[in-house]
């Protein structure tokens, strides 16, 4: 069984992670806008290297629609989680666009 760590909360993230109870993070854009962030304001390089130096293996990612834009976002997220050693995983919003 894997645990992850439900949450934008970055403060919770430092304080969880380092536990190694948790295999990964989730994120999606509701728990972006409890942590008080704007999910098209997030800085994602500086996310996935936080994530990354929490050591979790994985970070979800959900795509903030299921549009053109979204392949676009999708291809960014994968090109900075090159430079880093953790796996990303994209989360699709189950929508008609999505599927």
């Amino acid at each position: 069984m894997k645990l992850y760590l439900d949450t934008f909360d970055m403060t919770a993230w430092h304080e969880w992670m380092p536990t190694k109870l948790f295999y990964g993070i989730t994120t999606n854009p509701i728990l972006a806008k409890k942590a008080g962030l704007t999910y098209p304001d997030i800085d994602w390089k500086s996310t996935i290297n936080q994530a990354a130096i929490l050591r979790a293996n994985e970070l979800h990612i959900q795509l903030p629609s299921a549009d053109e834009q979204s392949v676009d976002f999708a291809s960014q997220i994968w090109t900075y989680a090159k430079n880093y050693r953790i796996k990303i995983v994209i989360k699709i919003p189950l929508t008609t666009e999505g599927i």
